[in-house]
Formats: structure tokens, C-alpha cells, sequence
């Protein structure tokens, strides 16, 4: 899905001065009712004007990019459910995981090897951002790949994974668990979240991302309204703030 990451920018993407390659050999398969950025918003960051907290964090986390002449691809294909794919030879399928890191989360499975492209489904080493979903969505997300035996996954980001997903599943129910009690107890959004933030921040990178966490949490419960963009940037931002 086309949307923010958040991370350093590693040598996969395009930097200033760096064109890019074109392809059209290719089909662009998305599940559907899911969309990437338009409207000159790469990854689906607004363009518009925003406070000064959200400007400091997008430059931190954004400045080292280039987005100019980005010409964002629309899908050619859509699918729900599950569509069998023969790539080179290889038989693949790809699962429609409904919205949880982004609106239609996808992961690509090679049935015959046991091994699961996982995308932002899964993130090893750092906090996972929820933008379109919440903790519990991303739960059944992580649950379909181990139901169907796979033993290998690629994260969208981090290494490769195996075993360590359970701890990734275990992590997000934890989360989930904290973020329901402290919206059953009525407390604010933004104090829930940096009581998740100090409670499970750890070693894992970008910890005010838990902000969307426990915002996604709030709105499953009926307590908050779902966040646009913008408004989960700003609570990362905020949270940014706290010591770890």
C-alpha cells in the first residue's frame, strides 16, 4: 500500500539525483476497495499545510527523501479474498488481509516453499503503525499466514522472520490489551497513549508510533472517532516528545 513509513531512507529509494528505473511489464495488483496516495500526495501524506509539530516530525522523518516528479501508479487490477498468481513458473497467492497498517493490507504467499511476503503486515526491530486499522485487525492479519504453515515470512520491514512473528503476535495483543483497559477506564487518547508509550516503548524503534495503536484501539471501542492522517501524525509527534 502507498503509505507513510517513517523510516531512514536507505538506498532503495530515490534521492536527489537519483532517477529511478521505469517498467511497464508488469501488473499492479491491489485488494479491492483499497487505494494508494494521489492527488500529489506520495505515500498518502497530505499536502496540506500543517502545525508546527507535525512539520518538525515530517522533516525529521521525511527530509532525506526526493518525491518530486513521483508519478503515483494506479492499480490494474483488484481482487478480494484470495487470487492464485503463476509468476515465472511459481505458482503465488495473494491474500487480502483488510485494512490494518494501511486500508487493504495484501501478503503474497509461495505455498510450495512456506514462505509468506508479508509487507507492513509485519515490522522487525521497530514499532508497527496502524493507520487504517487497529491492534486487533492486525492480529487476524498475522494470523492468517500461521494458520496456513508458512515458516518464513519477509517483513515490509526489518530482517527475515520465523519464529519471531509469534513474538510480534504476542506484542500486538499485549498492546491491544493495554490500549482496551485504559479506554474501558475512560481515560483520554492522548494520556492512554503515553502510558502505552511508557509501558511498552522497549528497544524497538519509533515508539511514538504507538500512538496509532491505542487510537485504533479507542475507535474499535466505540470511544474515539477513526483519526485522519494528520491527527495520527500529530499524536506521533506529541509522543515523540516523551522520554523513553
Amino acid at each position: 500500500m502507498a503509505r507513510p513509513t517513517f523510516e531512514r531512507p536507505g538506498p532503495h529509494f530515490r534521492r536527489p539525483g537519483n532517477t529511478g528505473t521505469s517498467r511497464t511489464d508488469h501488473a499492479i495488483v491491489f485488494p479491492r476497495g483499497a487505494r494508494p496516495g494521489a492527488g500529489g500526495e506520495p505515500w498518502g501524506f497530505p499536502a496540506a499545510k500543517s502545525t508546527d509539530s507535525i512539520s518538525r516530525y515530517a522533516a525529521e522523518h521525511f527530509g532525506g527523501f526526493d518525491f518530486s516528479g513521483i508519478t503515483v501508479t494506479a492499480p490494474t487490477r483488484t481482487f478480494t479474498g484470495r487470487q492464485e498468481m503463476n509468476v515465472g513458473g511459481v505458482t503465488v497467492e495473494l491474500v487480502d488481509l483488510g485494512p490494518g497498517h494501511s486500508a487493504g493490507d495484501v501478503a503474497l504467499r509461495v505455498p510450495d516453499d512456506g514462505i509468506v511476503f508479508a509487507g507492513a503486515m509485519l515490522f522487525d526491530g521497530g514499532h508497527m503503525i496502524v493507520w487504517s486499522g487497529s491492534p486487533a485487525a492486525c492480529i487476524d492479519s498475522v494470523d492468517v499466514p500461521l494458520a496456513r504453515g508458512a515458516e518464513t515470512f519477509v517483513p515490509g520491514h526489518g530482517a527475515l522472520m520465523g519464529a519471531e512473528v509469534r513474538d510480534f503476535r504476542a506484542y500486538l495483543t499485549e498492546v491491544q490489551a493495554a490500549a482496551t483497559a485504559w479506554a474501558r477506564d475512560g481515560l483520554p487518547l492522548s494520556q492512554a497513549a503515553a502510558r502505552v508509550h511508557a509501558e511498552f516503548a522497549g528497544d524497538r524503534a519509533h515508539p511514538e508510533r504507538l500512538f496509532t495503536a491505542t487510537a485504533g484501539t479507542y475507535a474499535d471501542a466505540g470511544l474515539a472517532e477513526a483519526l485522519a492522517t494528520l491527527d495520527l501524525v500529530k499524536g506521533m509527534a506529541d509522543l515523540a516528545r516523551l522520554p523513553v
